[in-house]
């Protein structure tokens, strides 16, 4: 019998109609904001609008046309400290008004935004608050068991990364709040190793190393990028916005934005999204006569072409990576054994050889017999406790292989042949039965892998 059921469908549309009638006289009656060649009275946001001006005789001339809107719609304003005001220039920091209930806060929040007195002030406080929320998350996520560092990076990239991107769209990202959240990723992403990737081998692609964590400065200038593009493209109020403060700075891509009037002195943060937009037009990512068909996925694909590679690649350039890293991520392999494999490829496991080289522990040599030094190709190929497991294996995979060396075998690097899946996958599952079970004195037991191995399915029978 009143409004209508929360979460119906046409609340939305229905609550916009009633109030575009308030709209509407705030933009007749008041004389409003002047932006360079624009005149700004008010902004709606669903249920929040926002009246600029710069005479405090706009304040009462905005609440007597709210009071007679009140009557026409039975809607009430909520007058308390929910209703605020923000004062800019000589105003800034004012906290007497002509409306005594009226609230002055030192940030005006817009849907997630801080606004501040300045644009700076608007960026550092607004990403401020943000960060605080994704560092929570981050140690929300540190506290769960996740096993991998495929699983870490997913939890990065869908629960923690993602409350960025939001803001990304309308605020300039800073560069030193990124390497602060980068910082904070990296912890968690290898907590419990000993060694750790360089962050940027990791935005490479899985294919070619990484792990495809998104670098956060350049996905946030993508989607900043993209969002004004987009912008530019539609037209009206907007882009007459963005044509005032960066018509001057690209008059040789965006043409139209040319005539007209320009701000004086471009902001510091609109500098850097003009160079942004103009290193996007010069290279052709972005063509400025369909600016509505533009990606952020696109532009983030352009500025990352070419990501370092991992040092593994430029150690042992000879190897056939694109081969290695398509076994390490093979489809039919559980995350852990991946991550075991993975490590391996970059030669980064916590082996006491490699403990020795940091420092850590007090010997190099294999824990299960005395005097060889615990490397890679000792512990995985001839220590007594998986040598004869290993060498059966090897027997099994030969007729399909063919003769390679144990390096070779152990690195997944050998030439393509026709029973890829089962072969890379028989390997990597032997090489994390051998971590895992690192502990254990006892020898493994070829007949309880290849067991083990029989009860994932069909793509094992071209071997066992």
């Amino acid at each position: 019998t009143f409004s209508v059921r929360q979460g119906d469908p046409l609340s939305l549309p229905l609550f916009i109609i009633q109030l575009e009638p308030l709209l509407w006289m705030l933009r007749k009656r008041l004389p409003g904001l002047h932006v360079g060649p624009l005149t700004v009275q008010a902004l709606g946001y669903v249920d929040d609008v926002e009246v600029v001006g710069d005479d405090e005789n706009h304040i009462v001339m905005a609440d007597n046309i709210c009071r007679a809107f009140e009557k026409m719609s039975g809607q009430i304003l909520n007058r308390n400290r929910k209703t605020a005001i923000l004062g800019l220039g000589a105003w800034a920091g004012r906290q007497e008004w002509p409306l005594a209930w009226i609230h002055a806060p030192e940030h005006l929040k817009v849907y997630g935004v801080l606004l501040g007195t300045t644009l700076q002030a608007t960026i550092t406080a607004t990403w401020a608050a943000f960060t605080t929320g994704v560092m929570a998350a981050i140690g929300h996520w540190s506290g769960r068991r996740l096993p991998s560092l495929r699983l870490k990076r997913d939890a990065l990239e869908t629960f923690v990364f993602s409350k960025l991107w939001y803001l990304a769209q309308i605020l300039p990202l800073p560069s030193t709040v990124a390497q602060r959240l980068t910082s904070a990723a990296g912890t968690f992403l290898w907590r419990g190793h000993l060694e750790r990737l360089a962050w940027p081998e990791l935005h490479c692609k899985a294919a070619e190393g990484g792990l495809a964590i998104s670098c956060l400065r350049t996905r946030g200038q993508a989607l900043l990028a993209k969002q004004i593009c987009w912008s530019l493209g539609t037209g009206g109020e907007a882009a007459s916005h963005w044509a005032y403060w960066l018509g001057s700075a690209l008059p040789d891509n965006l043409a139209d934005l040319a005539g007209g009037q320009h701000t004086p002195r471009l902001p510091p943060a609109w500098k850097d999204i003009s160079t942004t937009l103009k290193e996007l037009f010069d290279h052709n990512t972005v063509d400025p006569a369909n600016l509505l068909e533009v990606k952020a996925a696109a532009i983030y694909a352009a500025f990352m072409d070419t990501p370092p590679p991992p040092k593994a690649v430029t150690r042992a350039p000879g190897r056939p990576w694109p081969d290695i890293w398509s076994r390490v991520w093979m489809q039919g392999l559980d995350h852990t054994e991946s991550d075991v494999a993975f490590q391996l490829a970059h030669n980064i496991l916590p082996l006491r050889a490699r403990l020795a080289r940091f420092g850590v522990g007090q010997a190099a040599g294999c824990r299960h017999c005395p005097g060889p030094l615990e490397s890679p190709l000792h512990f995985f190929t001839s220590c007594p406790r998986v040598a004869a497991c290993w060498q059966q294996l090897v027997a099994r995979l030969a007729p399909h292989l063919g003769p390679h060396s144990n390096e070779v075998l152990l690195l997944l690097a050998w030439p393509s042949v026709g029973v890829e899946q089962p072969a890379a996958i028989a390997m990597a599952a032997y090489i994390h039965l051998a971590w895992t079970s690192r502990g254990e004195a006892r020898p493994l037991e070829f007949g309880a892998f290849t067991a083990s191995l029989r009860t994932r399915g069909p793509p094992y029978r071209p071997l066992w």
